[in-house]
């Protein structure tokens, strides 16, 4: 019932003439659309923008080759060391093994003497 009503007052001019939908609703609706137009235009400008800057950002985030080539030479150098520490521990470790022999050589005369005299005494 409610469409009819609203259909007559478009349809059938009223005492002064105008159609139902006045003048100034429909400046209304002409500037709602206007600045709907103009939303859209300065947000795609700004999309516009931030991708150039996106862009911009993601070609210059590389890394210098000449900074790569730092590290990797420094991985390489510390690498090295490394290498060069172990070879040096190992010959380390091999004086103190035959010092340590020669020392256990050395008490068993010792070792076999006290045991010999605790078993003498023991008895």
């Amino acid at each position: 019932m409610r469409q009819r009503a609203d259909a007559r007052l478009i349809s059938h001019p009223q005492r002064d003439g105008t159609a139902g939908l006045d003048t100034a609703k429909l400046d209304q609706i002409t500037g709602l659309n206007a600045a709907t137009g103009d939303l859209i235009q300065r947000t795609s400008e700004q999309l516009k923008i931030q991708g150039a800057q996106i862009n911009e950002q993601a070609a210059s985030a590389t890394v210098s080759v000449e900074k790569l080539q730092a590290a990797f030479d420094n991985v390489f150098q510390t690498m090295d060391a490394v290498d060069n520490f172990r070879a040096q521990a190992v010959d380390s470790m091999a004086q103190t093994v035959n010092a340590l022999q020669s020392q256990i050589e050395r008490a068993q005369p010792y070792l076999e003497r006290v045991r010999r005299n605790e078993l003498s005494s023991g008895s």
